[in-house]
């Protein structure tokens, strides 16, 4: 598999989810990345964004065990072609459920061909859970995350990658993606 670029694209209104997609990207050895934020709220109103080439890494913060509401519709004004990802849900150290699973799924109905995914804890929004979250240590983990998807990616043809095995159920359970979490 032959990638040039990296795209990142992220809900993070803390912050926390868009320091660990920046973290895992710069694990992932390409001088070119990008980043489409899906956190202003102009975001809803954007026209479909279609990705081609590279590699794209799309990133949520997990609410109420699901992927927020707000990131489902401009995630899914996003159009791709196959394109590689990698999906990563960052929770407040609880649990991240189906979200996971969930974000694998709409990667794949918006067109991405998922790579590689992983879960990542960041400081709970409302609770005393996980303070000061991702530290030096769980941003160096997410390097570490970028770097093995990098080897994986060198040997690699586009036909031989296989989706990863990603825990969860459908129908989801929890709320609706509510506004509480990280």
């Amino acid at each position: 598999m032959n990638i040039n670029s990296v795209k990142l694209v992220y809900f993070s209104p803390t912050g926390t989810t868009r320091a660990i997609v920046e973290s895992v990207a710069e694990g992932i050895n390409v001088s070119k990345t990008e980043h489409l934020n899906l956190t202003p709220p102009e975001a809803e109103s954007r026209g479909l964004e279609e990705i081609g080439d590279g590699l794209t890494i799309i990133g949520v913060p997990v609410y109420d065990s699901r992927v927020p509401v707000d990131a489902i519709h401009r995630l899914r004004r996003i159009k791709a072609d196959k394109t590689p990802a990698v999906v990563i849900v960052v929770y407040g150290n609880r649990a991240y459920d189906d979200a996971l699973l969930e974000l694998n799924n709409l990667a794949i109905e918006t067109g991405f061909n998922t790579i590689a995914a992983g879960a990542f804890i960041g400081e709970h929004a409302l609770l005393p859970i996980a303070d000061g979250r991702p530290d030096t240590g769980d941003l160096r983990k997410a390097r570490e995350f970028g770097r093995m998807i990098w080897e994986n990616i060198k040997t690699l043809k586009k036909s031989t990658a296989s989706p990863p095995k990603i825990p969860g159920e459908f129908p989801y359970r929890g709320s609706k993606g509510g506004m509480l979490g990280v």
